[in-house]
């Protein structure tokens, strides 16, 4: 089985995860395109470190204007003041390998694809399924991916994980991963 080249190693994890590294692929090279009509004697490395630039800010507007509001509070964050370069970018290990597995609370135990009207389009395939599968995302495009992502509700944040996560997630592809 093939896999996806992205800018995350974990990028094959999911379908899910596929269908968002390939959303921002494509938004980047979106950007580039217009970089490289608006600005012809730009070099090719130039063209992609701007386009990787704006992607870069459309990641964290979405993720300091939607998504921490949604999680914390829409008060919980300071207004941004401007960038400020003595400020370290990186996140600590405790948070990285304990409080950012949130994540895995808020996942559902299966994967829909749905059309614009909201009407499933392919079978829906569990979790456990959808790990380290890129065929079936070549089989299916990232639309019906996304349009389910868009319209399904989160699990609760909270201790409890689903079986495909705690059972299937760790491990070889196709493996049946390590509790």
């Amino acid at each position: 089985s093939s896999f996806f080249v992205a800018g995350d190693v974990r990028a094959n994890e999911n379908v899910e995860l596929l269908a968002m590294q390939t959303l921002f692929v494509r938004e980047h090279n979106r950007v580039a395109d217009r970089l490289a009509a608006a600005n012809p004697s730009w070099s090719d490395e130039k063209l992609y470190q701007e386009a990787r630039r704006v992607v870069a800010a459309e990641m964290q507007v979405i993720t300091y204007n939607e998504f921490l509001p949604a999680l914390i509070g829409s008060n919980a964050l300071r207004p941004y003041q401007g960038y400020r370069p003595q400020v370290n970018p990186g996140i600590s290990n405790e948070f990285a390998t304990a409080a950012f597995r949130l994540g895995h609370s808020m996942l559902g135990e299966d994967i829909k694809f749905l059309d614009n009207q909201g009407n499933e389009v392919h079978d829906p395939v569990s979790l456990r399924d959808a790990f380290f599968n890129a065929p079936l995302l070549a089989e299916t495009g990232i639309d019906p991916i996304l349009k389910y992502l868009a319209s399904d509700n989160a699990q609760e944040i909270d201790t409890r994980v689903i079986d495909d996560v705690r059972n299937f997630l760790f491990g070889p592809p196709r493996a049946r991963g390590l509790d």
